[in-house]
């Protein structure tokens, strides 16, 4: 009978409401200033606020100054404006200095796409990418001409076009502000690689996925494949049989020719005891 009460008591007990209290998180203040490079306030300036949690807008006043109320933490600020850039700071929060952000006038590249042959190129994508810097992309127009505003610094710039390979990447130092015109860019004929897949009986392989490249193709019927817009050079042609595990990688030197030939034979897997 004293097993009773017990078992009332410990339901009672469960049943109550857990209460949590939330406390208020402290605010910081963020402030600082938005200048060019000569230390003069940039009409139309903005700051982005990134953290952990959230992204915001700040305006920022004629003369340059910014604050804004953040959690304690990392936060990353960076200012932009139309035709400016800045790199962006990061900020542990609370801090009791300013932040200072420059903003720096984007570079300008133009030019021209050119086909192997010589001829403009409609519709090409030209690519300025950078180890540090926000990638900048434009798509050339019916003359083949391009235009690309992008943040200074140093630019690996490269294009591609569908029926043709990447061209050589061309190096360029953009300084804040500068106008690069008449930049050349010739796309590379496209290649392609035609080929078959054998067992180790010297027979077809059906459905052997073959990737040159990274890019995969399946083997036909005949166990042949084929995959064309490959850039000229060395590369890595890996085929296996997903039935049997069966595989083989080789190493390839692509030739500007259409198409190169090759055939795969693969080797079979170890029997694991």
């Amino acid at each position: 009978a004293a097993a009773n009460p017990e078992k009332t008591s410990s339901a009672t007990q469960a049943s109550e409401p857990l209460e949590l209290v939330l406390l208020p998180q402290e605010l910081h203040r963020v402030f600082g200033r938005v200048l060019d490079g000569e230390g003069r306030p940039v009409p139309g300036a903005k700051v982005e606020l990134h953290t952990m949690n959230e992204k915001l807008e700040l305006s920022v006043a004629q003369d340059g100054s910014f604050e804004h109320r953040a959690r304690s933490g990392t936060t990353y600020l960076g200012a932009l404006a139309l035709g400016w850039w800045s790199a962006p700071v990061r900020v542990q929060v609370p801090t009791p200095t300013p932040v200072e952000l420059v903003l720096l006038k984007l570079a300008s590249v133009s030019g021209t796409v050119l086909s192997p042959t010589g001829e403009a190129v409609k519709g090409a994508r030209v690519i300025g990418s950078s180890a540090l810097l926000p990638t900048a992309e434009t798509v050339t127009g019916t003359d083949g001409r391009f235009t690309l505003d992008c943040a200074p610094g140093r630019r690996l710039l490269t294009t591609t076009g569908r029926g043709y390979s990447t061209s050589e990447s061309v190096v360029l130092e953009l300084a804040p502000g500068v106008a690069l015109e008449n930049v050349l860019l010739r796309l590379q004929p496209a290649c392609g690689v035609r080929g078959r897949v054998l067992d180790t009986r010297d027979r077809p392989v059906v459905g052997a996925v073959v990737r040159i490249d990274n890019r995969p193709v399946m083997t036909d019927a005949l166990g042949e494949f084929h995959c064309d817009g490959l850039a000229p050079g060395r590369t890595s042609v890996f085929a296996r049989d997903e039935s049997n595990g069966a595989e083989v990688h080789v190493r390839l030197e692509i030739l500007p020719v259409i198409p190169n030939d090759i055939e795969l034979r693969l080797e079979a897997v170890d029997p694991v005891e």
